[in-house]
């Protein structure tokens, strides 16, 4: 079902009624995320884009049986008037998020440098690789379990 409520979003992307947003000049724009049952809506700050998308998670809780869970569900202003900020929170009715915050694990956070970002990660992978049974790995085999630590976090 997650699979179909992305390509429902691709479509109103495609048909116009969705802007998303562009990371880069040369590239097309970003409506969504998912990963497992975790889906992140991009969007342009209007109320006609929060309508198009209550509208979609509407019709996917109707085709699915699944509702969003509002409590847990955010939206993330970046330059925005407050009014505008207001409407489009009481349209999707999402409670205003704040910066820092985690997501998947991962710590977010506007304008901070990605040493910083990746930190956090970095040093849960090295207390895993500082147990006592690495100091016996040839170097392969520690690039072994630095490989298996790294892919095993995207998982998780």
């Amino acid at each position: 079902m997650a699979e179909a409520l992305g390509r429902t979003i691709t479509k109103a992307r495609l048909e116009h009624h969705l802007e998303g947003i562009k990371i880069t000049e040369n590239t097309e724009a970003l409506t969504h995320q998912q990963f497992a049952d975790d889906t992140m809506l991009l969007g342009s700050a209007n109320s006609m884009e929060a309508m198009t998308f209550k509208s979609i998670l509407n019709q996917y809780a109707s085709a699915s049986g699944q509702q969003v869970n509002h409590g847990k569900s955010e939206i993330f202003f970046f330059n925005t008037n407050y009014r505008i900020e207001t409407e489009i929170s009481r349209i999707l009715e999402f409670l205003v998020g704040k910066l820092p915050c985690k997501y998947l694990g991962f710590n977010l956070d506007k304008g901070k440098d990605k040493k910083d970002l990746w930190k956090n990660i970095t040093e849960k992978v090295k207390r895993k690789l500082d147990s006592w049974k690495n100091k016996w790995l040839s170097s392969a085999g520690r690039l072994t379990l630095i490989k298996s630590c790294l892919s095993a976090i995207p998982i998780y």
